[in-house]
Protein backbone atom coordinates (compact mmCIF):
# COMPACT_ATOMS: atom_id res chain seq x y z
CA UNK A 1 0.00 0.00 0.00
CA UNK A 2 2.86 2.40 0.84
CA UNK A 3 4.43 1.73 -2.58
CA UNK A 4 1.33 2.65 -4.61
CA UNK A 5 2.02 5.15 -7.38
CA UNK A 6 0.50 6.11 -10.71
CA UNK A 7 3.12 3.92 -12.42
CA UNK A 8 2.46 0.69 -10.50
CA UNK A 9 -1.11 0.84 -9.13
CA UNK A 10 -2.63 -1.19 -11.99
CA UNK A 11 -0.07 -3.96 -11.60
CA UNK A 12 -0.60 -4.03 -7.84
CA UNK A 13 -4.39 -4.11 -8.34
CA UNK A 14 -4.07 -7.07 -10.71
CA UNK A 15 -1.60 -8.83 -8.39
CA UNK A 16 -3.88 -8.38 -5.36
CA UNK A 17 -6.67 -10.14 -7.26
CA UNK A 18 -4.42 -13.13 -7.96
CA UNK A 19 -3.24 -13.42 -4.35
CA UNK A 20 -6.73 -12.77 -2.88
CA UNK A 21 -5.67 -9.76 -0.82
CA UNK A 22 -8.94 -7.82 -0.64
CA UNK A 23 -7.63 -4.93 1.45
CA UNK A 24 -4.77 -4.25 -0.97
CA UNK A 25 -7.11 -4.70 -3.93
CA UNK A 26 -9.56 -2.13 -2.58
CA UNK A 27 -6.78 0.36 -1.81
CA UNK A 28 -5.17 -0.04 -5.25
CA UNK A 29 -8.53 0.28 -7.03
CA UNK A 30 -9.36 3.45 -5.10
CA UNK A 31 -5.93 4.83 -6.00
CA UNK A 32 -6.64 4.17 -9.69
CA UNK A 33 -10.03 5.89 -9.47
CA UNK A 34 -8.71 8.97 -7.65
CA UNK A 35 -5.63 9.41 -9.87
CA UNK A 36 -7.01 8.22 -13.19
CA UNK A 37 -5.94 11.27 -15.20
CA UNK A 38 -2.30 10.39 -14.39
CA UNK A 39 -2.72 6.61 -14.48
CA UNK A 40 -3.69 6.69 -18.18
CA UNK A 41 -0.17 7.95 -18.96
CA UNK A 42 1.47 4.91 -17.36
CA UNK A 43 2.77 1.91 -19.30
CA UNK A 44 0.54 -0.36 -17.21
CA UNK A 45 -2.62 1.27 -18.57
CA UNK A 46 -2.24 -0.64 -21.85
CA UNK A 47 -2.15 -3.95 -19.91
CA UNK A 48 -5.75 -3.61 -18.70
CA UNK A 49 -8.32 -6.05 -20.04
CA UNK A 50 -11.61 -4.79 -21.44
CA UNK A 51 -13.35 -6.20 -18.35
CA UNK A 52 -11.03 -4.28 -16.03
CA UNK A 53 -11.59 -1.08 -18.02
CA UNK A 54 -15.34 -1.57 -17.68
CA UNK A 55 -14.97 -1.97 -13.91
CA UNK A 56 -13.10 1.34 -13.72
CA UNK A 57 -15.38 3.29 -16.06
CA UNK A 58 -18.56 2.01 -14.42
CA UNK A 59 -17.59 3.48 -11.07
CA UNK A 60 -19.25 6.69 -9.87
CA UNK A 61 -16.07 7.62 -7.99
CA UNK A 62 -13.88 7.74 -11.10
CA UNK A 63 -12.16 11.09 -10.61
CA UNK A 64 -12.29 12.84 -13.99
CA UNK A 65 -12.95 16.53 -14.59
CA UNK A 66 -14.81 15.73 -17.77
CA UNK A 67 -16.15 12.63 -19.49
CA UNK A 68 -13.91 13.48 -22.45
CA UNK A 69 -11.05 11.96 -20.41
CA UNK A 70 -12.92 8.63 -20.37
CA UNK A 71 -13.54 8.72 -24.13
CA UNK A 72 -9.92 9.61 -24.88
CA UNK A 73 -8.70 6.86 -22.53
CA UNK A 74 -10.80 4.35 -24.50
CA UNK A 75 -9.30 5.57 -27.78
CA UNK A 76 -5.79 5.38 -26.33
CA UNK A 77 -6.29 1.83 -25.03
CA UNK A 78 -7.71 0.65 -28.38
CA UNK A 79 -4.94 2.31 -30.43
CA UNK A 80 -2.31 0.31 -28.52
CA UNK A 81 -3.51 -2.79 -30.39
CA UNK A 82 -6.11 -1.50 -32.80
CA UNK A 83 -6.71 -4.66 -34.83
CA UNK A 84 -7.59 -6.75 -31.77
CA UNK A 85 -9.22 -4.12 -29.60
CA UNK A 86 -11.42 -2.01 -31.90
CA UNK A 87 -14.17 -4.65 -31.66
CA UNK A 88 -14.52 -3.67 -27.97
CA UNK A 89 -15.47 -0.07 -28.81
CA UNK A 90 -19.21 -0.79 -28.68
CA UNK A 91 -18.74 -2.32 -25.21
CA UNK A 92 -16.70 0.59 -23.87
CA UNK A 93 -18.53 3.57 -25.40
CA UNK A 94 -21.62 3.16 -23.15
CA UNK A 95 -19.29 3.60 -20.17
CA UNK A 96 -18.81 7.24 -21.21
CA UNK A 97 -21.52 9.43 -19.69
CA UNK A 98 -22.25 10.90 -23.08
CA UNK A 99 -24.98 13.34 -22.05
CA UNK A 100 -22.45 15.14 -19.83
CA UNK A 101 -20.19 15.97 -22.78
CA UNK A 102 -20.51 19.28 -24.58
CA UNK A 103 -22.16 19.34 -27.98
CA UNK A 104 -18.99 20.87 -29.42
CA UNK A 105 -16.86 18.00 -28.11
CA UNK A 106 -19.23 15.33 -29.45
CA UNK A 107 -19.24 16.87 -32.91
CA UNK A 108 -15.53 17.69 -33.04
CA UNK A 109 -14.04 14.58 -31.44
CA UNK A 110 -16.54 11.74 -31.42
CA UNK A 111 -18.45 12.11 -34.67
CA UNK A 112 -15.15 12.38 -36.56
CA UNK A 113 -13.51 9.42 -34.80
CA UNK A 114 -12.46 6.52 -37.03
CA UNK A 115 -13.88 4.15 -34.43
CA UNK A 116 -17.36 5.47 -35.25
CA UNK A 117 -17.08 4.57 -38.93
CA UNK A 118 -19.73 2.06 -40.02
CA UNK A 119 -20.65 1.33 -36.40
CA UNK A 120 -24.43 1.70 -36.30
CA UNK A 121 -24.69 0.65 -32.65
CA UNK A 122 -22.29 3.40 -31.50
CA UNK A 123 -23.94 6.00 -33.72
CA UNK A 124 -27.27 5.20 -32.07
CA UNK A 125 -25.71 5.73 -28.63
CA UNK A 126 -24.35 9.15 -29.62
CA UNK A 127 -27.61 10.25 -31.24
CA UNK A 128 -29.58 9.16 -28.15
CA UNK A 129 -27.25 11.18 -25.94
CA UNK A 130 -27.70 14.25 -28.16
CA UNK A 131 -31.47 13.86 -27.90
CA UNK A 132 -31.19 13.63 -24.14
CA UNK A 133 -29.00 16.76 -24.04
CA UNK A 134 -31.69 18.64 -25.96
CA UNK A 135 -34.32 17.49 -23.47
CA UNK A 136 -32.16 18.60 -20.55
CA UNK A 137 -31.46 21.98 -22.17
CA UNK A 138 -35.17 22.68 -22.66
CA UNK A 139 -36.08 21.57 -19.11
CA UNK A 140 -38.08 18.62 -20.40
CA UNK A 141 -37.60 15.72 -17.96
CA UNK A 142 -35.17 13.34 -19.69
CA UNK A 143 -36.38 9.82 -20.28
CA UNK A 144 -33.73 7.88 -18.38
CA UNK A 145 -34.47 4.27 -17.56
CA UNK A 146 -33.54 2.74 -14.21
CA UNK A 147 -29.82 2.07 -14.05
CA UNK A 148 -29.01 4.30 -17.04
CA UNK A 149 -25.94 6.38 -16.18
CA UNK A 150 -25.59 8.36 -19.41
CA UNK A 151 -26.46 11.65 -17.64
CA UNK A 152 -25.54 10.69 -14.09
CA UNK A 153 -22.70 12.86 -12.68
CA UNK A 154 -19.76 11.12 -11.07
CA UNK A 155 -18.96 11.63 -7.40
CA UNK A 156 -15.95 13.99 -6.99
CA UNK A 157 -12.99 13.04 -4.83
CA UNK A 158 -13.04 16.45 -3.10
CA UNK A 159 -15.87 18.57 -1.75
CA UNK A 160 -15.33 22.22 -0.79
CA UNK A 161 -16.74 23.36 2.55
CA UNK A 162 -17.36 27.05 3.28
CA UNK A 163 -17.69 27.50 7.04
CA UNK A 164 -18.98 30.38 9.14
CA UNK A 165 -18.26 34.02 8.41
CA UNK A 166 -19.80 37.42 8.86
CA UNK A 167 -22.77 39.20 7.26
CA UNK A 168 -23.85 42.69 8.25
CA UNK A 169 -23.61 42.52 12.06
CA UNK A 170 -24.14 38.78 12.48
CA UNK A 171 -21.66 35.95 12.90
CA UNK A 172 -22.85 32.85 11.03
CA UNK A 173 -22.69 29.14 11.79
CA UNK A 174 -23.59 28.23 8.19
CA UNK A 175 -21.73 25.46 6.35
CA UNK A 176 -22.18 25.16 2.61
CA UNK A 177 -20.68 22.39 0.46
CA UNK A 178 -19.71 22.77 -3.21
CA UNK A 179 -19.71 19.91 -5.71
CA UNK A 180 -17.47 20.79 -8.64
CA UNK A 181 -19.01 18.05 -10.83
CA UNK A 182 -22.52 19.48 -10.79
CA UNK A 183 -21.46 23.05 -9.89
CA UNK A 184 -23.86 23.24 -6.98
CA UNK A 185 -23.84 24.53 -3.38
CA UNK A 186 -25.93 22.94 -0.62
CA UNK A 187 -26.31 23.77 3.08
CA UNK A 188 -25.03 21.12 5.49
CA UNK A 189 -27.08 20.48 8.63
CA UNK A 190 -24.93 20.70 11.75
CA UNK A 191 -24.70 22.37 15.15
CA UNK A 192 -21.65 24.55 15.78
CA UNK A 193 -21.50 25.33 19.48
CA UNK A 194 -20.25 28.87 18.81
CA UNK A 195 -20.48 30.64 15.44
CA UNK A 196 -17.16 31.99 14.16
CA UNK A 197 -15.83 34.60 11.77
CA UNK A 198 -12.20 35.37 10.83
CA UNK A 199 -11.35 31.80 11.84
CA UNK A 200 -9.58 28.98 10.00
CA UNK A 201 -10.51 25.44 9.04
CA UNK A 202 -8.50 22.45 7.81
CA UNK A 203 -9.16 18.82 6.91
CA UNK A 204 -6.98 16.22 8.62
CA UNK A 205 -7.39 12.54 9.50
CA UNK A 206 -10.95 12.40 8.13
CA UNK A 207 -12.08 15.31 10.31
CA UNK A 208 -12.57 19.04 9.84
CA UNK A 209 -10.88 21.23 12.45
CA UNK A 210 -12.13 24.77 13.04
CA UNK A 211 -9.95 27.07 15.15
CA UNK A 212 -9.54 30.63 16.33
CA UNK A 213 -11.72 33.47 15.12
CA UNK A 214 -14.20 35.81 16.71
CA UNK A 215 -17.91 35.82 17.67
CA UNK A 216 -18.55 39.56 18.41
CA UNK A 217 -17.67 39.01 22.08
CA UNK A 218 -14.21 37.43 22.23
CA UNK A 219 -11.25 36.20 20.24
CA UNK A 220 -10.92 32.42 20.45
CA UNK A 221 -8.05 30.15 21.37
CA UNK A 222 -10.39 27.16 21.10
CA UNK A 223 -10.53 24.51 18.41
CA UNK A 224 -13.33 22.08 17.61
CA UNK A 225 -13.44 18.99 15.41
CA UNK A 226 -16.29 18.25 13.00
CA UNK A 227 -17.17 14.56 12.79
CA UNK A 228 -18.12 14.02 9.15
CA UNK A 229 -19.96 10.80 9.91
CA UNK A 230 -22.35 12.32 12.47
CA UNK A 231 -22.12 15.99 11.37
CA UNK A 232 -21.46 16.98 15.00
CA UNK A 233 -18.79 19.14 16.61
CA UNK A 234 -16.49 18.14 19.48
CA UNK A 235 -14.20 20.43 21.47
CA UNK A 236 -10.48 19.53 21.42
CA UNK A 237 -7.36 21.09 22.96
CA UNK A 238 -7.18 24.91 22.73
CA UNK A 239 -4.21 26.82 21.36
CA UNK A 240 -1.74 28.59 23.64
CA UNK A 241 -2.87 31.98 22.32
CA UNK A 242 -6.12 33.57 21.24
CA UNK A 243 -5.94 33.91 17.47
CA UNK A 244 -8.38 35.86 15.33
CA UNK A 245 -7.25 36.50 11.72
CA UNK A 246 -4.67 33.71 12.10
CA UNK A 247 -3.04 31.79 9.23
CA UNK A 248 -3.46 28.01 9.43
CA UNK A 249 -2.24 25.07 7.35
CA UNK A 250 -1.44 21.35 7.56
CA UNK A 251 1.99 19.79 7.03
CA UNK A 252 3.05 16.18 7.67
CA UNK A 253 0.01 15.44 9.80
CA UNK A 254 0.30 18.53 12.03
CA UNK A 255 -1.87 21.65 12.14
CA UNK A 256 0.10 24.91 12.22
CA UNK A 257 -1.41 28.17 13.52
CA UNK A 258 0.57 31.33 12.78
CA UNK A 259 0.17 34.90 13.99
CA UNK A 260 -3.24 36.50 14.38
CA UNK A 261 -4.81 38.98 16.78
CA UNK A 262 -5.45 38.18 20.45
CA UNK A 263 -7.77 41.12 21.12
CA UNK A 264 -4.91 43.42 22.16
CA UNK A 265 -2.01 43.01 19.77
CA UNK A 266 -0.86 41.36 16.56
CA UNK A 267 1.16 38.18 16.98
CA UNK A 268 4.36 36.73 15.58
CA UNK A 269 4.02 33.58 17.69
CA UNK A 270 3.39 30.20 16.04
CA UNK A 271 2.35 26.76 17.27
CA UNK A 272 1.45 23.32 15.97
CA UNK A 273 -1.10 20.70 16.95
CA UNK A 274 -0.43 16.96 17.21
CA UNK A 275 -3.71 15.04 16.74
CA UNK A 276 -2.35 11.83 18.28
CA UNK A 277 -1.67 13.53 21.62
CA UNK A 278 -4.29 16.28 21.32
CA UNK A 279 -1.65 18.87 22.27
CA UNK A 280 -0.34 22.17 20.97
CA UNK A 281 3.35 23.07 21.18
CA UNK A 282 5.06 26.38 20.42
CA UNK A 283 7.53 26.65 17.54
CA UNK A 284 9.95 29.43 16.64
CA UNK A 285 8.11 32.76 16.22
CA UNK A 286 7.96 34.42 12.81
CA UNK A 287 10.21 37.35 11.99
CA UNK A 288 7.25 39.74 11.74
CA UNK A 289 3.89 40.26 13.42
CA UNK A 290 1.07 39.22 11.11
CA UNK A 291 -2.68 39.11 11.43
CA UNK A 292 -4.96 38.75 8.40
CA UNK A 293 -2.07 37.07 6.55
CA UNK A 294 -2.34 33.79 4.64
CA UNK A 295 -0.19 30.68 4.44
CA UNK A 296 0.25 27.45 2.49
CA UNK A 297 2.69 24.56 2.11
CA UNK A 298 5.07 23.81 -0.76
CA UNK A 299 8.08 21.49 -0.93
CA UNK A 300 7.69 20.53 2.74
CA UNK A 301 7.87 24.15 3.89
CA UNK A 302 5.23 26.61 5.15
CA UNK A 303 5.02 29.94 3.34
CA UNK A 304 3.24 32.93 4.86
CA UNK A 305 2.81 36.25 3.05
CA UNK A 306 1.40 39.69 3.76
CA UNK A 307 -0.94 40.53 6.62
CA UNK A 308 -1.47 43.47 8.94
CA UNK A 309 1.13 44.39 11.55
CA UNK A 310 -1.05 46.77 13.58
CA UNK A 311 -0.18 49.81 11.49
CA UNK A 312 -0.38 48.84 7.84
CA UNK A 313 -0.82 46.02 5.35
CA UNK A 314 2.56 44.46 4.62
CA UNK A 315 4.29 43.03 1.55
CA UNK A 316 6.81 40.73 3.19
CA UNK A 317 6.82 36.94 3.24
CA UNK A 318 8.77 34.17 4.94
CA UNK A 319 8.89 30.37 5.08
CA UNK A 320 9.23 27.86 7.90
CA UNK A 321 11.35 24.71 7.67
CA UNK A 322 10.12 22.10 10.20
CA UNK A 323 13.43 20.26 10.04
CA UNK A 324 15.39 23.25 11.35
CA UNK A 325 12.54 25.00 13.21
CA UNK A 326 13.62 28.25 11.55
CA UNK A 327 11.96 31.01 9.56
CA UNK A 328 13.60 32.56 6.48
CA UNK A 329 12.52 35.78 4.77
CA UNK A 330 11.69 35.70 1.05
CA UNK A 331 11.27 38.43 -1.57
CA UNK A 332 8.43 40.84 -0.82
CA UNK A 333 5.25 40.78 -2.89
CA UNK A 334 4.67 43.48 -5.45
CA UNK A 335 1.63 44.71 -3.50
CA UNK A 336 0.74 45.18 0.16
CA UNK A 337 -1.95 42.65 1.05
CA UNK A 338 -4.04 41.73 4.07
CA UNK A 339 -7.20 39.63 4.09
CA UNK A 340 -5.93 37.93 0.94
CA UNK A 341 -5.56 34.28 -0.07
CA UNK A 342 -2.30 32.34 -0.45
CA UNK A 343 -2.21 28.90 -2.09
CA UNK A 344 0.39 26.54 -3.51
CA UNK A 345 -0.44 26.06 -7.17
CA UNK A 346 1.48 24.66 -10.19
CA UNK A 347 4.76 24.79 -8.25
CA UNK A 348 4.34 28.43 -7.21
CA UNK A 349 2.87 30.40 -4.32
CA UNK A 350 -0.12 32.45 -5.47
CA UNK A 351 -1.24 35.54 -3.52
CA UNK A 352 -4.71 36.71 -4.53
CA UNK A 353 -6.88 39.73 -3.70
CA UNK A 354 -6.98 41.34 -0.26
CA UNK A 355 -6.72 44.92 0.94
CA UNK A 356 -3.67 47.16 0.45
CA UNK A 357 -4.62 49.79 3.01
CA UNK A 358 -6.52 51.89 0.47
CA UNK A 359 -8.65 49.62 -1.70
CA UNK A 360 -9.87 46.06 -2.06
CA UNK A 361 -7.93 44.20 -4.70
CA UNK A 362 -8.57 42.15 -7.82
CA UNK A 363 -4.88 41.65 -8.48
CA UNK A 364 -2.91 38.44 -8.05
CA UNK A 365 0.76 37.48 -8.20
CA UNK A 366 2.82 34.28 -8.09
CA UNK A 367 6.07 33.53 -6.24
CA UNK A 368 8.70 31.28 -7.81
CA UNK A 369 10.75 29.63 -5.02
CA UNK A 370 13.49 28.77 -7.53
CA UNK A 371 14.17 32.40 -8.39
CA UNK A 372 12.86 34.03 -5.18
CA UNK A 373 10.75 36.41 -7.24
CA UNK A 374 7.10 37.47 -7.68
CA UNK A 375 5.37 37.97 -11.01
CA UNK A 376 1.86 39.28 -11.77
CA UNK A 377 -0.87 36.89 -12.94
CA UNK A 378 -4.31 37.82 -14.36
CA UNK A 379 -6.65 39.78 -12.10
CA UNK A 380 -9.73 38.22 -10.53
CA UNK A 381 -13.10 39.22 -11.95
CA UNK A 382 -14.19 40.72 -8.61
CA UNK A 383 -12.25 42.64 -5.97
CA UNK A 384 -12.50 40.89 -2.60
CA UNK A 385 -10.87 40.49 0.79
CA UNK A 386 -11.42 38.05 3.68
CA UNK A 387 -12.75 35.37 1.35
CA UNK A 388 -12.53 31.59 1.27
CA UNK A 389 -10.07 29.88 -1.06
CA UNK A 390 -8.81 26.42 -2.02
CA UNK A 391 -7.30 24.52 -4.95
CA UNK A 392 -9.72 22.03 -6.51
CA UNK A 393 -8.82 19.87 -9.50
CA UNK A 394 -5.89 22.07 -10.45
CA UNK A 395 -7.84 25.33 -10.31
CA UNK A 396 -7.77 28.05 -7.66
CA UNK A 397 -11.27 28.72 -6.28
CA UNK A 398 -12.18 31.86 -4.33
CA UNK A 399 -15.60 32.33 -2.72
CA UNK A 400 -17.41 35.13 -0.90
CA UNK A 401 -15.57 37.97 0.80
CA UNK A 402 -15.95 41.73 1.10
CA UNK A 403 -15.71 43.94 -1.99
CA UNK A 404 -15.35 47.28 -0.20
CA UNK A 405 -19.08 47.92 0.00
CA UNK A 406 -20.79 44.72 1.13
CA UNK A 407 -20.38 41.01 1.73
CA UNK A 408 -20.66 38.97 -1.45
CA UNK A 409 -21.61 35.40 -2.39
CA UNK A 410 -19.93 35.29 -5.80
CA UNK A 411 -17.26 32.70 -6.62
CA UNK A 412 -14.69 32.28 -9.35
CA UNK A 413 -11.79 30.02 -10.27
CA UNK A 414 -8.41 30.47 -11.96
CA UNK A 415 -7.07 28.01 -14.52
CA UNK A 416 -3.32 28.28 -15.09
CA UNK A 417 -3.54 26.52 -18.47
CA UNK A 418 -6.13 29.00 -19.75
CA UNK A 419 -4.47 31.87 -17.83
CA UNK A 420 -7.81 33.36 -16.90
CA UNK A 421 -10.52 33.47 -14.24
CA UNK A 422 -13.97 31.95 -14.73
CA UNK A 423 -17.21 32.61 -12.88
CA UNK A 424 -18.59 29.64 -10.95
CA UNK A 425 -21.83 29.07 -9.07
CA UNK A 426 -22.23 31.53 -6.20
CA UNK A 427 -22.88 30.52 -2.59
CA UNK A 428 -26.36 30.71 -1.15
CA UNK A 429 -25.28 33.04 1.68
CA UNK A 430 -23.16 36.18 1.10
CA UNK A 431 -20.43 36.49 3.75
CA UNK A 432 -16.86 37.47 4.50
CA UNK A 433 -14.47 36.32 7.20
CA UNK A 434 -15.36 32.71 6.30
CA UNK A 435 -12.99 29.77 5.96
CA UNK A 436 -12.78 27.01 3.37
CA UNK A 437 -11.35 23.51 3.34
CA UNK A 438 -11.53 20.42 1.14
CA UNK A 439 -12.82 17.09 2.40
CA UNK A 440 -11.60 14.04 0.51
CA UNK A 441 -12.62 10.42 0.31
CA UNK A 442 -16.21 10.58 1.60
CA UNK A 443 -18.25 9.39 -1.41
CA UNK A 444 -21.23 8.23 0.65
CA UNK A 445 -21.38 11.58 2.42
CA UNK A 446 -21.17 13.38 -0.92
CA UNK A 447 -24.07 11.34 -2.25
CA UNK A 448 -26.04 12.20 0.88
CA UNK A 449 -25.27 15.92 0.68
CA UNK A 450 -26.18 16.21 -3.00
CA UNK A 451 -28.82 13.45 -3.25
CA UNK A 452 -26.82 11.63 -5.95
Amino acid sequence: MEMLSTENCIGIWQFSDVCYCSQLQEKAFQFILYNFDQVISSKEFHQLSVEELCDIFDHDELNVKNESIVFEAICKWISHNSERRKRHFAILLPKVRLALLSLEYIITNMVTSELMNNNAECWEMVLSSLQLKMQMATSIPPLITTGDTVAHPRVPKDILLAIGGWIYEDVLDVIEAYNVRIQCWVSIPHHLNRPRAYHSSVFLNESVYCLGGYDEQENFSSMCRFDLNTCTWHEVAPMHYRRCYASVTVLDGYIYALGGYDGTSRQKSAERYMPDTNQWSLITPMHEKRSDASCTTLNNKIYICGGYDGEESVQTGEFYDPETNQWTMIASMGTQRSGHGVVAYVGHIYAVGGFDGHEHLKSAEAYNPQTDSWNPVPNMLTARSNFGYEVIENRVFVVGGFNGFRSICSAECYDADAKRWFEVEEMETPRFGLSCCLISGFPDLTRKFFCL
